[in-house]
């Protein structure tokens, strides 16, 4: 998820005017109708799923805290819907306002959701080129004054808000970071949209070939590629084919299993042993460490695949287990209350299923 700033920036940069607020709900805190002058604000972008915004959480409250008086921190939850996606815009707003409410004072400070248009993400983010979250932009006097990682915005503070920071000292550093261009960027851009095409086009053979060649090419992508590949013989092909490629995966690289299992969990109507083979990735990874959200998952599997009695006995454990997660000061915005809730409305529908 952390990706270099190092973008190409042709509009929003430092020193430029903030764009104004487009958002949908604003769910915690006091809302504000614009930026003033004057005024120093904090736009932290998040997402649930993003594991180092939840990670960066605690010190952004810590800093909320320490610069009250004249600072204003929100947190700017995007990139949750997907248009066409399982959810409706209106579902993923509630699961944001859950995992808000449910993470309490580890969030000790404002948060908007962005809007089903995605206007907070298009006129902030991707507009400064910024492809990755967390990302945190300083606003003061009602312009751009820093972009960054939010764990480095603690040694930036009190020079923005006290008036010492160099903004044009910044602004040069910055975009001379913006500028060194990525040898690999125009490669693996032409290199994906060729595989968009071919797979637009239904082009099965091309888009496995594509991938294949792309791999040899391009190394470092080979993970995301060969999870691509999987996808389509699981999609296009015979699932058996599917499964031997899942299975030279994971030989040779362990930490493609969840992926693959949860690709497959995700589907309907697949076959009884290729739920079963996911259930057995789950099994294998539950004997390293206990989770609550892997008994679920394992649950899920083996309802998919028929076998009810093994899904009440796997929710029952992603019950049990997950009161004590939600006690681990580890698992905080992984498990939550509403988790345990969520598990034993499960479990009453798997129970139902088996009676």
């Amino acid at each position: 998820v952390n990706k270099s700033f190092a973008q190409a920036t042709d509009n929003l940069t430092i020193g430029d005017p903030a764009p104004s607020l487009k958002y949908s709900k604003w769910i915690k805190g006091n809302p504000i109708k614009g930026f003033e002058d004057g005024k120093v604000y904090v736009l932290e972008f998040w997402a649930t799923w993003c594991v180092p915004c939840i990670k960066a959480m605690p010190h952004l409250s810590e800093l909320a805290k320490k610069y009250k008086s004249t600072t204003t921190f929100i947190g700017v939850n995007v990139s949750e819907y997907s248009p066409g996606g399982r959810k409706t815009y209106e579902e993923v707003l509630v699961g944001v306002e859950r995992f808000v409410n449910g993470i309490g004072d580890r969030m000790s400070y404002n948060v908007i959701a962005d809007n089903k248009a995605g206007d907070m993400d298009k006129s902030f983010l991707k507009a400064a080129g910024i492809e990755a979250i967390p990302s945190t932009i300083v606003i003061k006097d009602n312009r751009i004054f820093w972009i960054g990682d939010p764990m480095d915005l603690d040694m930036f503070m009190t020079p923005i808000i006290n008036g010492s920071f160099d903004v044009t000292a910044f602004k040069k550093q910055y975009e001379t970071k913006a500028n060194v261009k990525d040898d690999n960027i125009d490669e693996v851009t032409a290199a994906i949209n060729e595989l968009k095409m071919a797979i637009i086009a239904k082009d099965y053979t091309k888009a496995l070939e594509l991938i294949d060649a792309d791999i040899k090419s391009m190394p470092f992508l080979k993970q995301a590629l060969t999870l691509e590949k999987f996808k389509i013989y699981l999609e296009q092909y015979r699932e058996s084919e599917a499964i031997i490629c899942a299975k030279e995966m994971v030989k040779e690289d362990n930490s493609y299993g969840y992926k693959i299992a949860g690709i497959i969990c995700d589907k309907d109507s697949l076959s009884k042993s290729t739920y079963l083979f996911a259930a057995d990735i789950f099994k294998n990874g539950l004997k390293n460490k206990k989770s609550s959200l892997i008994y679920d998952k394992l649950a899920l599997a083996y309802s998919k695949a028929g076998d009810m009695p093994a899904a009440v006995k796997a929710e029952e454990k992603a019950v049990e287990q997950a009161k004590i997660d939600v006690k681990d000061p580890a698992m905080v915005g992984f498990v939550f209350e509403y988790t345990i809730t969520d598990f034993q409305e499960k479990l009453k529908k798997y129970r139902s299923a088996v009676e």
